[in-house]
């Protein structure tokens, strides 16, 4: 019965992650947009990471991440990259904590946003990618990190509402 909810689980969190892919790109108005968008992507992985880290199989992060590379014009595989080692780094951080509160959640996150950010940069420098202007990357991190408490919220809820 454990193993059917987790692959419930794990479903649940490739479709979340699938949406998370198109909603972004659906045209909302005839107007072109010039705001950037949070990173639903990485608020669902991270959030699903974190509360449900056994449901959150690494082919599917990659799948996902390969996916919104493609689909969102990004450099295949950079973002990829840099999700893969810091989901492999918050697994093995979270299998050391018993249970980490919400702040540490929010701290850790965020700080894997940056470093995240920080490094796409700087390997956009080494291989002469053009790259966005500070400002939006700032606004881009600040928008992600105020959505993703949202996402965790509603995966903890979930817990407590014994979802698994």
């Amino acid at each position: 019965m454990n193993k059917n909810l987790s692959i419930m689980v794990s479903c649940t969190f490739f479709l979340v992650g699938i949406l998370s892919i198109i909603l972004p790109l659906a045209p909302t108005n005839l107007s072109p947009s010039t705001g950037k968008v949070p990173d639903f992507l990485f608020c669902v992985i991270f959030s699903f990471l974190v509360n449900k880290p056994k449901s959150t199989p690494l082919f599917l992060i990659v799948f996902l991440s390969l996916l919104a590379d493609f689909l969102w014009y990004r450099p295949l595989g950079l973002a990829t990259l840099s999700i893969l080692i810091t989901t492999e780094f918050s697994r093995q951080y979270i299998k050391t904590k018993k249970q980490i509160s919400f702040l540490q959640e929010l701290l850790l996150i965020s700080a894997i946003l940056l470093l995240i950010s920080i490094f796409q940069e700087v390997f956009k420098l080494f291989v002469f990618t053009p790259s966005l202007e500070i400002i939006v990357i700032l606004k881009h991190l600040l928008f992600t990190l105020l959505i993703y408490p949202i996402f965790s919220l509603i995966l903890r809820a979930a817990n407590k509402l014994n979802f698994e």
